[in-house]
């Protein structure tokens, strides 16, 4: 298992959050949001938050390794409470979160044992090194590869 680090250099997103107050997490402006706490994994749940097929990935994933899936409003005075945080997205799967900064306020996370892990068991699917209990993946026959990538 390759462990997932930040980058060396960090780069910012935005975290939107819903009412005026901005009480509640929503997603990152590129991505959703995931986080580890307890031996949970937990992720707003809001009408607002469009559906990712990526995420019931690794909501799947989460549970298969054991992790209660929680799906619920998540207030921004939790956030002191994890242990990790990712972003999620077709792209990049999972991106651990480093940091996020509020105000003057700024809460760290250090470690990625689960995202990490998380991360595998979804990219190991993707590529066929494991296999795909649930039928996430499909065979393209050859000829439909070829009229795909060009002449």
């Amino acid at each position: 298992m390759r462990p997932l680090r930040a980058p060396p250099r960090a780069r910012a997103t935005a975290l939107d959050g819903s009412n005026p107050r901005r009480r509640f997490i929503e997603e990152f402006s590129t991505s959703n949001f995931l986080a580890v706490v307890g031996g949970k994994l937990v992720t707003p749940k809001s009408p607002s938050i469009l559906p990712s097929c990526t995420k019931r990935v690794v909501m799947q994933a989460a549970a298969d390794m054991g992790l209660e899936v929680v799906e619920r409003p998540v207030p921004w005075d939790e956030v002191g409470s994890f242990e990790e945080v990712a972003a999620c997205g077709t792209a990049v799967v999972l991106t651990p979160i480093q940091s996020i900064t509020r105000g003057t306020e700024t809460v760290r996370f250090g470690s990625f044992d689960t995202i990490s892990k998380l991360y595998d068991a979804v990219t190991s699917i993707q590529v066929g090194a494991a296999p795909d209990p649930h039928g996430y993946t499909r065979i393209v026959p050859s000829s439909t590869r070829r009229v795909l990538s060009g002449p």
